[in-house]
């Protein structure tokens, strides 16, 4: 669904309000400041090897 309707172009932003089960991120337009004393260490350590506008692969935590 995320490449189809990007390929009709809609933005990021569009798209988490829309599908994001995120609270803390949807009505932010999906942008999500990370806190490495906040999180699960697994999602700390997936977020800081990214580089700016890199998207990670799904991370397990101990969250979901």
């Amino acid at each position: 669904a995320y490449q189809s309707n990007y390929q009709e172009g809609k933005s990021f932003e569009t798209l988490a309000g829309i599908y994001s089960d995120d609270p803390g991120s949807r009505d932010n337009g999906g942008e999500l400041t990370i806190n490495r004393t906040e999180f699960d260490p697994a999602f700390v350590t997936a977020a800081y090897k990214l580089k700016d506008g890199e998207i990670s692969p799904l991370v397990k935590s101990n969250f979901g």
